[in-house]
């Protein structure tokens, strides 16, 4: 009597029929993954250039029509933006004191050295220091609060008589540049007031852009009731452009 189970042919023709089946699938596989690289290469210029061009107007938006705005070489762009405004607390030798928080000041960024002060006069002038230092304190007399002494150069003149307004103002610049990745990336650079003054190494804050040719530039429009800077960015065959229209 024979015990019941599969020949060797039947062994056989399973193990063809399995291996035929595992190499459609292998193949399968191999073609789904090519596809999906071949659209991730299509989509990634495109991805990166609206990147590129939405942190850029998104960053140019929040300047004011009546800051600095200065197109350089067409791949790079500077800007001089306030980035707070206080009733400063406390005047004195080199140093003014400002709340940090609170409803007499405004702030969208920590003030820094290298960074210029106005100073606010009652005719509606303006004068302006360069901060050298700041000292920030959680709390302190000066403000009965959380507070920043700037100091400042050159000495600033005496209050007449009530404490100034004052206003931060800082020099920023967009550029173009090639990162160790040998990727292309937007990137956000801190220069100081005076133009000779280098600028700090560029920082990447969108990108990459690797599709060549590759461009980026800026243009100042003043044609219209308020001024707006025209982005666009390029990755291969793709063009991307946007619009930030300044603050008034």
């Amino acid at each position: 009597m024979k015990r019941p189970g599969a020949s060797l042919v039947e062994l056989m023709l399973a193990l063809v029929l399995g291996g035929a089946l595992l190499g459609t699938f292998a193949r399968t596989l191999a073609v789904q993954r090519r596809a999906e690289s071949s659209v991730a290469s299509v989509n990634a210029p495109a991805a990166s250039a609206d990147e590129v061009v939405r942190v850029a107007t998104a960053a140019l938006s929040r300047v004011a029509a009546s800051d600095r705005l200065v197109v350089r070489g067409d791949t790079a762009i500077d800007w001089v933006a306030t980035v707070g405004v206080a009733l400063a607390c406390s005047a004195g030798g080199d140093s003014l004191v400002v709340p940090s928080t609170g409803a007499s000041s405004w702030w969208v960024a920590s003030p820094d050295s290298g960074d210029a002060l106005d100073v606010g006069s009652p005719d509606g002038s303006w004068a302006r220091y360069e901060i050298v230092a700041v000292r920030a304190r959680t709390s302190g007399p000066a403000c009965g609060g959380a507070e920043r002494t700037l100091q400042l150069q050159p000495l600033p003149q005496p209050a007449e008589s009530a404490l100034p307004v004052v206003r931060v103002m800082r020099r920023m610049r967009f550029t173009l540049y090639r990162g160790g990745d040998g990727a292309w990336w937007l990137g956000e650079r801190r220069c100081p007031l005076a133009e000779s003054a280098p600028c700090s190494a560029p920082q990447p804050v969108a990108g990459p852009l690797r599709a060549a040719p590759l461009g980026l530039s800026f243009r100042i429009d003043t044609t219209q009731a308020l001024r707006a800077v025209h982005v666009t960015a390029r990755a291969g065959s793709v063009t991307r452009s946007g619009i930030a229209v300044l603050r008034p």
